[in-house]
């Protein structure tokens, strides 16, 4: 059996994290077009479902501004009641969704400029065996990340508005760092200036 075979054996999840208020945008983000036109949430799960064929969504229960563009591309949207609650509230969310994955990779959908080799590199470190993953960026680590399975009891149990963001701090020594030339992995959109 060759190892692209085993390689198949591995189901790794993209978890596309969107349930978020815009609070400090001002306004639903996720539906603001970028240059292209193309809304940053879409162009964010794109890049995604690039590497990522098994995807989904994670949405407010107050957002369905872009949920028929996200079943268009092929991701699973899944409903989080307790979006208010934290970025925690809603990866939990997307783990119970996803139970027979080996691995998932963490997105979010207000980084639409993340190269999707990235995420190619990241899948790939994953299938390699590592635990828990990062690109780094001149010496910046960004996101998406990915976690294998052993992470996932901890994933359960997180709170609050870090994500994956403790799990990493606390365990630096077990994260397999990827260099890459991506600024991209950087740059959220806060703000509507950050847009330009």
């Amino acid at each position: 059996m060759s190892l692209k075979i085993f390689k198949s054996l591995t189901k790794i999840t993209g978890i596309l994290l969107a349930a978020g208020a815009s609070r400090r945008f001002g306004r639903p983000k996720l539906v603001e077009p970028l240059a292209s036109g193309e809304p940053l949430g879409i162009l964010a799960a794109k890049n995604l479902i690039s590497f990522l064929s098994s995807s989904l969504v994670v949405v407010s229960d107050q957002d369905n501004a872009l949920v028929s563009r996200y079943r268009q591309l092929g991701l699973d949207v899944v409903t989080n009641e307790a979006a208010d609650e934290g970025m925690a509230a809603s990866l939990v969310k997307g783990i119970q969704s996803s139970p027979e994955s080996d691995a998932w990779i963490i997105a979010l959908a207000d980084m639409p400029w993340v190269k999707p080799e990235t995420i190619g590199l990241i899948k790939n470190r994953l299938e390699g065996g590592a635990s828990m993953v990062a690109p780094l960026y001149q010496g910046k680590r960004g996101h998406p990340v990915g976690f294998s399975s052993q992470w996932k009891t901890a994933l359960l149990n997180l709170q609050g508005d870090k994500g994956g963001r403790e799990l990493l701090r606390k365990h630096a020594d077990q994260v397999s760092l990827i260099d890459t030339d991506d600024e991209g992995i950087l740059l959220d959109v806060d703000y509507p200036q950050d847009l330009k």
